[in-house]
């Protein structure tokens, strides 16, 4: 048996565990070795559709085969946080994903090439076992969120990061990212080292939104009351962006002032501090727990999580929209977050051929994006369980 015949059997029971749907009680779920990263995300089908949405399945394979591509030194433990019916789905995506790899690592093999593939884990857990632990907070939020236009936002797997740290008693710490639109130009094991940049009194690791949103919405209230606040100004309060997030559990389950904003009283009063419609569930709650009590959160760089929508660039906010939005040059970006509308301009609506919407730098030329790998290897549709 040769190297890679050896990692294809190894995976054998990985691959049952997965394709079975799986589900390990949120509490049991431990670092299965030693020096591992674990990372989760969220994979549900909230509309319980025969299958998930072609533009999310092919986009979270995407990120899965990046981050292995990318990934060369620590071993790898994928927790996918599911619900009871889209399991079968959720667990076939990532399994299709991994089997492809190996397979390609086989193929590759009669040329006398082993691509490199870290060692991989995999849980699923139920979605529904983390609000559990305290759904009052979830249920009291979700009432109170404003949906946003497309209706996204309205369902309870939005609204239980807070309470991750309740839920999984059996780890430290945890990555969480956005599943589908993120791009690692770096191995994963770069943005968990961050952990160990934390202060003594940071919990919580998040980056900066990267657009002028939080500014704007509470500028038609609470800035015209405090004309002098720094709250929504470019920097390091212009709110934040939960698409790439580092969860230190172990300070977040000692951590009093964390805690106390999960009761509902609290969470309804820091959600009406500052005046504006929360309508982007988790992250509007971590930004103005961030203003509130800066000493919580590690300020992310923002490389890794350098947001590229340009919706917010205006013909009213061209003037300082690069404040708000430039991280750095493509090649510098550590993960790039394809959000909102888009990344390029005709993405967002803007087609005034005279360029009246543009902010300097994209008059440069500088936000624009090299273009997206195909990965052919995902255009044969396996046909998923239903």
């Amino acid at each position: 048996m040769n190297t890679n015949e050896g990692k294809f059997v190894g995976y054998v029971d990985k691959f049952s565990r997965l394709l079975n749907g799986h589900l390990t009680p949120v509490e049991d779920v431990k670092s299965p070795v030693e020096n591992v990263i674990n990372v989760a995300e969220i994979i549900v089908n909230p509309k319980q559709t025969e299958r998930l949405k072609d533009e999310f399945e092919n986009n979270t394979r995407k990120y899965f085969w990046n981050i292995i591509e990318q990934a060369k030194t620590k071993p790898l433990h994928w927790i996918v946080v599911t619900d009871e019916f889209s399991k079968y789905q959720a667990g076939f995506l990532v399994a299709s994903v991994i089997m492809k790899r190996l397979s390609q690592n086989v193929i590759m093999n009669v040329y006398l090439h082993d691509l490199h593939l870290i060692p991989l884990y995999f849980t699923l857990v139920d979605y529904m076992e983390i609000k559990a632990k305290k759904p009052e907070f979830t249920d009291t939020y979700r009432n109170l969120n404003q949906t946003d236009s497309a209706g996204k936002y309205n369902q309870d797997f939005f609204f239980i990061a807070p309470l991750y740290h309740l839920a999984f008693t059996g780890l430290d710490r945890l990555i969480v990212l956005d599943a589908q639109d993120l791009e690692f130009q770096s191995d994963i094991a770069e943005l968990e080292a961050l952990f160990d940049k934390f202060k003594p009194s940071e919990i919580m690791g998040i980056g900066n939104d990267l657009s002028p949103y939080y500014m704007l919405k509470i500028n038609l209230r609470y800035i015209k009351k405090h004309p002098k606040t720094i709250f929504g100004t470019a920097g390091r309060f212009q709110g934040f962006n939960s698409g790439v997030v580092l969860y230190n559990f172990k300070r977040m389950r000692i951590n009093k002032i964390f805690n106390r904003f999960l009761e509902p009283e609290n969470l309804k009063w820091l959600l009406n501090k500052f005046e504006y419609q929360s309508i982007l569930a988790e992250q509007d709650w971590m930004t103005n727990l961030g203003w509130l009590h800066p000493d919580l959160f590690y300020h992310l760089p923002c490389t890794y999580n350098a947001q590229t929508s340009l919706e917010l660039m205006r013909n009213d906010t061209k003037h300082y929209f690069d404040e708000f939005h430039f991280c750095d040059y493509f090649r510098n970006l550590k993960i790039i977050h394809y959000n909102g509308c888009g990344s390029q301009p005709s993405d967002c609506g803007h087609k005034d051929p005279q360029d009246s919407h543009k902010s300097e730098k994209h008059l440069l030329n500088i936000y624009e994006p090299k273009p997206r790998g195909i990965q052919w290897m995902f255009l044969y549709d396996m046909n998923p369980p239903k």
